[in-house]
């Protein structure tokens, strides 16, 4: 279908007039060349204009279907792929930070001296070789941050899903335990003392961590029963779990910075 006969339609489901219609035609236009047909969930050569026809269509009362495309319009937020791998490229900057907080507050030293301190800078290498980044869903693009990365974190640093196998466990542990050989004579334990556990976005925060029915659920929840007997061995008794999203609303980040509280463990919250 052609675009301007698909507007035409579109015009005629919301009852606009004529001035109505060339103002919204050039503000569709806009949002349909730099956004919307860049949404990967169509099918082939399908076109956002048509599923938005499509869309509009479903609804019998004209006053239904002016308040969908407000919605659409107005409400609606877009995050293209290109945008997504965008806020990926940005996690280790984060990672980084925190990760030079941590140290200097472990060395006791003023973080702006940590990068001219030789033995801060060699703690923090290893810091990051014995960081674990764990996906929590399909969302989590780890294969997108991992290309990202390539050379500052190795393939045995990166798990695809959160439900880690005991076989897959003594090979993350074995290849940190090789790794760490390498460095030097130093005999590090073979330890993973962070793990960064990522997912894509949350909206409410209750998939992550919530109390229900008397018990703590969720996916932090369920990889910590999952995981603890494991302090001591694959994880440092102190091991840091940090938390990190692409996106997340506001009401999400103070859900879960509640919650985790409640949880009696100690976070890091991104």
């Amino acid at each position: 279908m052609k675009h301007e006969l698909a507007f035409n339609l579109i015009g005629k489901q919301l009852d606009w007039s004529d001035a109505q219609f060339a103002g919204e035609f050039r503000e569709l236009q806009l949002m349909i060349d730099h956004k919307y047909d860049a949404y990967q969930g169509f099918q082939p050569a399908t076109r956002f204009h048509v599923a938005l026809l499509n869309w509009l269509s479903q609804f019998a009362k004209l006053a239904d279907r002016q308040i969908a495309y407000r919605l659409i319009k107005d409400r609606l937020i877009f995050v293209s792929q290109r945008e997504m791998h965008h806020l990926v490229s940005l996690m280790m900057p984060i990672v980084e930070r925190h990760a030079r907080s941590r140290m200097a507050h472990l060395l006791n030293m003023p973080l702006y001296l940590m990068l001219q301190d030789g033995a801060a800078c060699s703690r923090l290498d290893l810091m990051r070789r014995r960081t674990l980044y764990v996906g929590l869903s399909d969302g989590a693009r780890i294969d997108v941050f991992r290309r990202y990365n390539e050379g500052q974190v190795s393939n045995e640093q990166v798990v695809a899903f959160s439900e880690i196998s005991e076989d897959k466990w003594e090979d993350l542990q074995s290849e940190l335990r090789k790794n760490l050989m390498e460095v030097g004579p130093r005999r590090e334990t073979a330890q993973f003392e962070v793990v960064c556990l990522v997912d894509d976005f949350t909206g409410s925060g209750s998939s992550l961590i919530r109390w229900e029915k008397g018990q703590w659920k969720g996916k932090i929840a369920k990889f910590y029963k999952a995981n603890k007997h494991r302090l001591g061995a694959e994880l440092a008794t102190d091991c840091l779990l940090h938390i990190h999203h692409y996106l997340a609303s506001q009401q999400a980040k103070s859900q879960i910075e509640r919650d985790l509280q409640a949880f009696g463990l100690s976070w890091i919250y991104v």
